[in-house]
């Protein structure tokens, strides 16, 4: 009679391999997509597109994810931090939520934070950042703000004409951007391109100053104190077209603790501190940090703790098991297959797969990471397609000494 753990475990097995065909179902995964999957996956860097398919052993952390999206939804923001050592794939993660995202209704803005163009401690250039990265379903190429000003224009046509009225959440929207949107609108009807492009300039956050503002004809610029009120106004906005919020991924190239003068790492400290604590001003907003460890020794240095990050909101990425690393494995490898239009042979059947995980993982031990044996993984299934004459022991010959 079979064990209840082994039962449970091949339960388990089966609403993994369920969850994967359905996202490969809602991705449109081809063989195009299949391409520029594998190819980002061969640089080392993480997809734009199709991360989801990537998701392995990462079901937690979405089902977390899940929860904390309808919790958005109804009006409320969160920020969600995901730690992890370098190489355990938290850009991949931001990617995988991404995309998670676009297919319950929300809309993404990917961030890079970096310590000239885009630091922590400078909320007018996050914001303007925040919003020129900003991406919808329909739009996920490129910039999808023009495109959400004109489905606003004619929700708000259609409302006064339908009910007399515009719709409640533009009464919420701050004096300076409905400032703003009234110079636009009114520039695009009258085809003064040139007076539209300033006023898109002023909500991309790129007047900075209250004179060019002012002949603008709005009444203030964008600034570190106001950015997140003016961001909430555009979440309302993307409410009030029917979806559900907006998903903003910060994904860290340096570290607080490395911002150069402590000054700037305290502010860029409290600026956390304003979007955990953001409902009243960035309503439908889901923010995600991701950091390294050194971020929580910093703040126990300074005395902070967990002050102003509850430890229900952070999310530690760690590494992945052995049965993982192989599952991960094999979905790479159909993705190759599909990519190169390939059936591959003896060389890429599961059992070598497994086999050259296993291998890869006891000769890596404590220094093994998931972006590690993704770029093995690739490199092998190269030499597989590219020597068809070569052996699968040659293969792991050369991979050895490669991971040696």
């Amino acid at each position: 009679m079979p064990q209840l753990r082994n039962f449970t475990e091949v339960q388990d097995k089966l609403e993994r391999i369920r969850t994967r065909i359905a996202s490969q179902e809602a991705v449109r995964l081809d063989a195009r997509l299949s391409h520029v999957i594998i190819d980002a996956l061969r640089l080392g860097t993480a997809p734009i597109r199709g991360a989801v398919l990537l998701a392995v052993g990462r079901e937690t952390v979405l089902e977390g994810v899940r929860r904390e999206l309808e919790h958005v939804s109804a009006g409320n923001s969160v920020l969600r931090v995901l730690n992890g050592e370098y190489g355990m794939g938290k850009t991949l993660t931001l990617r995988v939520l991404q995309d998670y995202a676009f297919q319950r209704g929300f809309a993404t803005s990917f961030v890079t934070l970096t310590p000239r163009e885009c630091p922590l401690y400078d909320l007018r250039a996050v914001y303007e950042h925040i919003v020129k990265s900003v991406r919808v379903e329909e739009c996920r190429d490129r910039p999808a703000l023009e495109l959400i000003l004109e489905n606003w224009a004619e929700k708000v046509k259609s409302d006064v004409r339908d009910r007399g009225r515009a719709p409640w959440s533009f009464w919420k929207l701050s004096l300076p951007f409905k400032e703003a949107l009234t110079v636009y609108f009114d520039a695009t009807s009258r085809n003064n391109f040139v007076l539209a492009e300033k006023a898109l300039s002023w909500i991309h956050g790129d007047v900075k100053t209250l004179r060019d503002a002012r002949q603008l004809g709005v009444s203030g610029a964008i600034t570190s104190s106001n950015a997140l009120e003016i961001l909430g106004d555009l979440t309302r906005m993307i409410r009030e077209l029917g979806l559900c919020g907006l998903v903003i991924l910060l994904d860290e190239a340096e570290t607080i603790p490395s911002i150069c003068g402590m000054a700037r790492r305290m502010e860029a400290y409290q600026n956390l501190n304003k979007l955990a604590n953001g409902a009243g001003s960035t309503p439908y907003s889901y923010f995600v940090y991701a950091t390294t460890p050194p971020f929580f020794d910093f703040l126990a240095d300074c005395g902070l703790g967990k002050t102003v990050i509850a430890r229900q909101r952070i999310t530690t990425l760690e590494n992945l098991s052995r049965a993982e690393f192989v599952d991960l494995a094999l979905v790479i490898r159909d993705l190759y297959l599909q990519a190169y239009g390939w059936k591959g042979d003896e060389r890429t059947r599961d059992a070598r797969m497994r086999a050259l995980v296993f291998t890869c993982l006891d000769r890596l031990k404590d220094r093994v990471t998931p972006r590690l044996i993704v770029r093995i993984l690739v490199k092998s299934l190269d030499l597989c397609h590219e020597n068809r004459g070569l052996s699968f022991g040659e293969i792991m010959t050369a991979l050895a000494e490669n991971v040696s």
